[in-house]
């Protein structure tokens, strides 16, 4: 198995794997997945597609992967494998640090248990999965009144991670809920799984 080392700057190619506790998807028949941390960036792919990554991108800085001229050469070299690039989602990382937070609004907490009544709540689609797979075990409400304004939702996705989610309502935007929320949800995640 290849170590990575996160800390120097470089381009790593590998050969997809299913490891165990992985995040599991409906369709995990995908033949590419990056991601990219900083200036560093881990392509995980078939055989015969990672060449095409180790000559091309091999001391391409990360952070201009997902530029469009970038992207548009990789879905054209997928095309001759009979794949295209379908989908491109940004995800982040808490600060390691840990900080005391403060709710700006009033809010109201969410087991597992009570999640469910949000299951087909469209207001709230960002902010929790709802599959078997990578369960929604807890959620924060933002509150004006009685009136939820923002939720933000953690699941499960692995045995080693979670992941937040969140919506805030069109009204609301831009007042530093969906910042608030998150760091409430993730301040609490981190202080049980620690």
């Amino acid at each position: 198995m290849q170590k990575i080392e996160f800390l120097c700057h470089k381009l790593y190619v590998v050969e997809k794997q299913y490891k165990i506790g992985r995040r599991l998807y409906h369709n995990d028949g995908c033949s590419l997945k990056i991601i990219c941390f900083g200036r560093r960036a881990i392509v995980s792919t078939k055989p015969e597609i990672m060449p095409w990554f180790q000559e091309k991108l091999k001391d391409y800085d990360a952070n201009w992967l997902f530029i469009f001229p970038v992207l548009r050469n990789i879905d054209k070299m997928l095309h001759n494998f009979g794949h295209e690039v379908a989908d491109i989602h940004h995800f982040y990382l808490p600060l390691a640090t840990l900080e005391e937070v403060d709710p700006i609004t009033d809010i109201r907490w969410y087991e597992q248990d009570d999640i469910i009544q949000f299951k087909n709540d469209d207001r709230f689609d960002e902010a929790f999965a709802f599959d078997d797979n990578y369960p929604d075990v807890l959620a924060v409400a933002a509150l004006d009144g009685d009136e939820i304004i923002g939720m933000a939702g953690a699941s499960c996705d692995c045995e080693d991670m979670w992941q937040i989610g969140i919506h805030v309502m069109e009204g609301y935007r831009g007042k530093g809920i969906a910042t608030n929320s998150v760091s409430l949800l993730n301040s609490y995640v981190r202080t049980v799984q620690i």
